[in-house]
C-alpha cells in the first residue's frame, strides 16, 4: 500500500484481526463457552472523529444497532444478537462504554446463547427479554443436541427468573425448561411458547399431576400469554388479569369447561382471546355464569368442537365492536349459538348486517379459503 501511514496500517491490521475473529467465532460450532476478547487498541482521537462522540451518543447508537436485529413480529434475534459482542471488540473505548451500559445486554437469543452467562452478568439488574428457537441455533444440530443446548441455555436463567420481562420459546418441550422457571416472576409481562415433536403434531393431554408449576404460579404483571401444543392448567393463578390469551391444541381430560369461563371472568380487561383445537372430555352442563368482556376486540374460535363453542358463546357478553371469528366445520350462527341464547345481545353488531359478501381467496397455508364480510350499509364500510 503506497503512501499508507503507520497509523493507517495499524488500523488495517486491527480490522483484519477483527474479521478473522468473527469468522473464527461463526465456525466454532455450538459450544456454549464464550471467548474473553479484551481489545487494548485505542484509536488516536485526533485522526478518528467517531472517538470524539460523548458516551451517551455512543450508547444511543449502540442501542440502535442492537434494536436493528429485532424481528418485527416480537421475536428477538432472528439474525443475531451478537452485534453487541462485535461492538465491544472494536476498540478499548467502545468496549468500556458497552460494558458500562447494562441495558444493552438484556436481549438474549439463540445466536447469543453461547454467551448467555456473559449477557446475564453484563445486564446487571435490568429486565431480560429471552428468545429461544432451536432452528435458529448457529450450525447444524440433531434433536438430542438441541435438547442439551436448550438445557445449557435455560439452566443459567434459574437465578434470574425475577428479572424476566418476556419469554419467547419455540419448538421446545416444557420438560426442558420448566424445572428452571418454577420460581416467582414478579416482572414478566409476556409469554409465547410452542412445542411440537418433529414431524408429529400431537395435542398434549392433561396430566394427572404436575411436578412443576410455571413461576410457582406467581406472575402478577403477566398480560400476554400464548401457548401452542403446551398444556397449562386452567386452575393456574397466572391466568388472571390478562389482556391477550391464546391456548391452542390441548386436550383437557379432567378440567371442566366451567373453569375456562372462570379464567375469562378473572380477565375483565381481556382484549384478544383465541382458542384453537381445545377439547374437554367432561360433560357440558347448562351455563350458569355470564362473563362481561367490555374491552374484547378480537375473539377467535378455530377448529373447535361445536359443543365447546356453544358453551363459550352462551357464557360471555362482548362490546358492539368486538370481532368474532369462527372456523368451524358445518356451523352457522344459528347452530353455533345455543337455541336459548339471543346472540344479538351477546354480539350486538350482528343485527346491523344488511349485506353479505362471500368470496374465495387462495391461501396455500389455510384450509378455509372462503371469506365472509358483513356491512351495515349498501356500500363498502366497516366489516362486521
Amino acid at each position: 500500500m503506497h503512501g499508507a501511514s503507520a497509523e493507517e496500517l495499524e488500523i488495517l491490521g486491527k480490522l483484519v484481526a477483527f474479521v478473522y475473529d468473527m469468522r473464527r467465532e461463526e465456525n466454532a460450532g455450538n459450544t456454549f463457552e464464550a471467548e474473553d476478547d479484551n481489545p487494548t487498541w485505542t484509536p488516536d482521537p485526533e485522526k478518528c472523529s467517531v472517538c470524539k462522540l460523548p458516551s451517551d451518543i455512543l450508547v444511543a447508537i449502540f442501542n440502535l444497532v442492537v434494536d436493528e436485529y429485532r424481528d418485527t413480529s416480537r421475536r428477538l434475534d432472528t439474525v443475531r444478537t451478537r452485534a453487541l459482542l462485535n461492538i465491544a471488540r472494536v476498540c478499548k473505548s467502545w468496549r468500556e462504554v458497552a460494558l458500562d451500559t447494562p441495558s444493552l445486554w438484556t436481549q438474549i437469543g439463540p445466536s447469543s446463547a453461547p454467551f448467555i452467562n456473559t449477557f446475564l452478568a453484563r445486564s446487571g439488574s435490568e429486565l431480560l427479554d429471552i428468545y429461544w428457537e432451536p432452528t435458529k441455533l448457529p450450525g447444524p444440530t440433531d434433536a438430542s443436541g438441541r435438547t442439551d443446548l436448550a438445557i445449557s441455555f435455560f439452566r443459567p436463567l434459574r437465578d434470574h427468573v425475577h428479572r424476566l420481562n418476556s419469554l419467547d420459546i419455540w419448538w421446545t418441550s416444557p420438560s426442558v425448561y420448566e424445572v428452571y422457571l418454577n420460581r416467582p416472576a414478579p416482572n414478566i409481562e409476556r409469554i409465547y411458547a410452542s412445542h411440537s415433536d418433529a414431524g408429529m403434531r400431537t395435542e398434549p393431554v392433561e396430566p394427572s399431576n404436575t411436578s412443576h408449576v410455571l413461576f410457582g404460579g406467581h406472575a402478577p404483571r403477566l398480560r400476554e400469554l400464548c401457548f401452542s401444543f403446551i398444556y397449562i392448567s386452567l386452575h393456574s393463578p397466572i391466568l388472571s388479569n390478562l389482556t391477550n390469551l391464546a391456548i391452542e391444541h390441548v386436550v383437557y381430560t379432567r378440567s371442566k369447561p366451567s373453569q375456562l369461563i372462570r379464567v375469562l371472568n378473572a380477565c375483565p380487561a381481556l382484549e384478544t382471546f383465541q382458542l384453537t383445537n381445545i377439547h374437554f372430555d367432561s360433560a357440558f352442563p347448562d351455563p350458569t355464569t355470564r362473563v362481561e368482556l367490555p374491552l374484547l376486540k378480537d375473539f377467535f374460535l378455530y377448529e373447535m368442537p361445536l359443543k365447546v363453542v356453544r358453551y363459550i358463546l352462551a357464557s360471555i357478553v362482548t362490546s358492539p365492536t368486538a370481532c368474532l371469528s369462527l372456523q368451524l366445520g358445518n356451523a352457522t350462527l344459528n347452530t353455533a349459538f345455543p337455541p336459548n341464547v339471543d346472540y344479538a345481545t351477546r354480539f350486538p353488531k350482528i343485527p346491523r348486517i344488511r349485506r353479505l359478501c362471500v368470496w374465495s381467496r387462495y391461501r396455500p397455508f389455510e384450509g378455509d379459503n372462503i371469506e365472509v364480510a358483513g356491512y351495515d350499509s349498501s356500500g363498502p364500510g366497516d366489516s362486521t
